[in-house]
């Protein structure tokens, strides 16, 4: 036989499983509610950039960077700082700070660092100085010189300081700073002009003067008695150096013979002897060389600084034995210059007669050899 259940305890299972159905719609309610609230408190913000912009704010430097959940604009530098400023590039939305630069030198100039020569150039906005060669390596020194440089080799000075002065062999010379070394310049060769050099307090210059050289002693002695004196008129500090005696044999036209002259400085009045190695009659030789040998046929002549001041006898012409006639003749004589005479026979071609200048002595006459007086 079947049972069956009380309708009021059926009533009250159903009326259970109803009220679970309300209970679970009042949890799902709630837990809505509160995911709702926190998504909205979530997503609450607006970005104010776009993540990797940047920009000027003034001087401050920003960039767009991610704070909590959403981008915005935050300090990165201040561009003062660093002695700067900021500059945005509007088209890419960037920024950055800029230090302006400043010219190091001017263009195109050079100039010598450590041995080393750099060069002024552009650089974008602003000249800088760039290495552009190494002295050291080519074992040179740099030399900078009116905002130029360049290598040089190494030199010793010459004198002490740019702008000094001296006379030189009759030729003014000024002190000049060339390729690193002080050197003596040429300014003027006084002799060229037939004027001396003379220096005045900072100054040298080629002054007028009656300066000549010659011949004023002649002496064709016995055996190797040989000598010449050669007097200087006019004359104020002149170094003989630059002077030589050629000898010309039986009528060559080229030296046969050439004597260069010892460094002595001559001044107005004063003679220097020039005498064969061998000469004996006297001690009255300033210089002796045994290439001083001649005949009386043979021309003598004296030469300073390229130029001829005196010749005795002619060149190119053999006379025989001697030039001149009587007693005033070029052989086995003394012959002494007249003291009118105050400059030398600059033309060694023309003829030669030695009474018109000179006067005659004795074979080895040497008594006033080294001592001329021209006429008051």
């Amino acid at each position: 036989m079947k049972k069956f259940l009380p309708l009021a305890i059926i009533f009250i299972l159903v009326a259970c499983a109803k009220g679970g159905d309300t209970d679970n719609n009042f949890n799902n309610t709630a837990n809505n509610s509160t995911n709702s609230t926190t998504n909205n408190t979530t997503n609450n913000c607006t970005d104010s950039c776009t993540s990797g912009f940047s920009r000027c704010q003034g001087d401050m430097f920003q960039i767009c960077d991610l704070v909590g959940t959403c981008y915005e604009w935050v300090n990165d530098t201040d561009c003062t700082s660093i002695l700067g400023v900021c500059e945005e590039v509007v088209a890419s939305q960037q920024a950055q700070c800029v230090v302006p630069c400043q010219d190091e030198c001017t263009e195109g100039y050079k100039r010598c660092s450590d041995n080393i020569i750099e060069t002024c150039i552009m650089d974008t906005d602003c000249t800088i100085w760039e290495e552009t060669q190494n002295c050291t390596t080519s074992s040179m020194n740099c030399l900078e010189e009116s905002n130029s440089a360049q290598c040089v080799t190494t030199c010793v000075d010459e004198c002490s300081s740019v702008g000094e002065v001296r006379c030189n062999e009759n030729t003014a010379q000024s002190c000049v700073l060339t390729e690193g070394c002080l050197v003596w310049n040429e300014v003027s060769n006084c002799t060229t002009q037939g004027k001396s050099c003379e220096v005045s307090g900072n100054t040298v210059s080629c002054v007028t003067s009656d300066f000549s050289i010659f011949f004023s002693e002649y002496l064709e002695g016995s055996s190797n008695n040989k000598a010449v004196e050669i007097y200087a008129k006019g004359a104020t500090g002149y170094n003989i150096s630059v002077c030589q005696i050629n000898i010309y044999f039986n009528g060559n036209i080229t030296p046969n013979n050439t004597i260069s002259l010892g460094s002595t400085e001559l001044n107005n009045g004063d003679t220097y002897v020039v005498c064969h190695q061998d000469f004996n009659l006297g001690d009255v030789c300033d210089m002796k060389d045994v290439k001083l040998s001649f005949n009386g046929n043979d021309a003598v002549e004296l030469v300073c600084d390229g130029i001829v001041y005196d010749v005795i006898g002619q060149i190119g012409d053999d006379p025989g034995d001697s030039w001149g006639s009587g007693d005033t003749v070029t052989l086995n004589k003394t012959l002494r210059r007249k003291c009118s005479v105050t400059a030398g026979d600059a033309v060694g071609s023309d003829a030669f007669d030695p009474v018109v200048e000179w006067d005659s002595e004795l074979q080895d006459t040497y008594i006033g050899l080294g001592t001329h007086v021209l006429c008051k």
